[in-house]
């Protein structure tokens, strides 16, 4: 594996530990700028910033919201993610719901974000 790949992986392991944090200034020191998310089945490319606030909207109905990575595959300038969401919602259920997301860089910071998410969970 080359160190760019694992260099990739640190980055990837950072930006979920930063989202599941809540730390929106470490989220945005790990992306370019004009970084994009691109949810799948939805069509919509958000911003860094969009994306803080649709991500904003998410832990008003589920609490607790954690990144349970399975799978990080790496290769070149893009990395593939797959695990499992977890939360609580507001009536006390345990929500869990399984994602894959693809993250491409560009000089070591991710460019772009690609996620795809069965958001019915169990």
């Amino acid at each position: 594996m080359s160190s760019q790949v694992v260099a990739h992986k640190q980055v990837v392991r950072a930006y979920y530990k930063a989202l599941d944090g809540g730390d929106k200034a470490a989220l945005a020191a790990l992306c370019q700028p004009g970084c994009t998310m691109v949810q799948q089945g939805t069509g919509r490319v958000l911003s860094v910033k969009e994306y803080w606030e649709f991500v904003g909207t998410i832990r008003e109905v589920l609490r607790g919201f954690v990144h349970q990575i399975d799978v990080l595959v790496g290769e070149g300038d893009n990395v593939a993610t797959y695990g499992t969401v977890q939360a609580t919602t507001r009536d006390g259920k345990l929500f869990k719901a399984p994602f894959l997301n693809l993250v491409t860089f560009e000089d070591g910071k991710v460019v772009e974000l690609v996620a795809i998410m069965d958001a019915r969970g169990e």
